[in-house]
């Protein structure tokens, strides 16, 4: 998320370890063009320094939230048009294109451009349901063993798989507690 204070853009909740994570804002009209000439500038600055950029399958990847005059319009156009990809030039000169995408996932951890924390609170409650599986055949489901500690260890596995990467949660605001 981006807040303005003073004339500033201040970005937020950019915990990605290794990934690059920039606020660019403009109207709806432009946002392609413009991130295509950063993702450029990322390319040859990059290269400047003997790296290349990881283009493999889902990298690199952009969320864009249009939210401007022309929104629907230049949002439809993207992703029916264009199929989701904004094009930039690499370094030696070639064309690359960028996937624009509505998530993007690292690390388990899910993020939205709407904001909303929906996305990744039902994939985690998948992943905690899923952990619980494999315990179904064990013995440690055993009805000799007292339901308090079967409990027990039903509950530090889901919170376990629950909790991983729990950093890159941003803050919940009152409304989403």
């Amino acid at each position: 998320s981006c807040d303005r204070y003073q004339g500033v853009f201040f970005l937020h909740d950019t915990t990605y370890v290794d990934d690059l994570a920039r606020c660019l804002l403009g109207e709806a009209q432009h946002m392609c063009i413009k991130v295509g000439k950063v993702m450029t500038i990322i390319d040859r600055s990059f290269a400047r320094y003997g790296l290349k950029v990881n283009t493999k399958s889902g990298k690199p990847e952009a969320l864009l939230k249009f939210n401007s005059p022309g929104s629907i319009k230049h949002r439809r156009e993207l992703h029916h048009t264009n199929d989701g990809m904004i094009p930039y030039t690499k370094s030696d000169g070639s064309s690359a294109t960028l996937r624009a995408t509505a998530t993007y996932k690292h690390v388990g951890a899910h993020s939205s451009v709407s904001g909303s924390m929906a996305t990744e609170i039902t994939h985690r409650n998948a992943s905690m349901c899923a952990a619980l599986s494999p315990l179904r055949g064990m013995r440690v489901l055993n009805e000799h063993i007292p339901i308090e500690q079967r409990g027990r260890l039903a509950s530090a596995v889901m919170i376990t798989r629950g909790a991983f990467n729990c950093a890159t949660w941003p803050a919940l605001y009152t409304g989403k507690r």
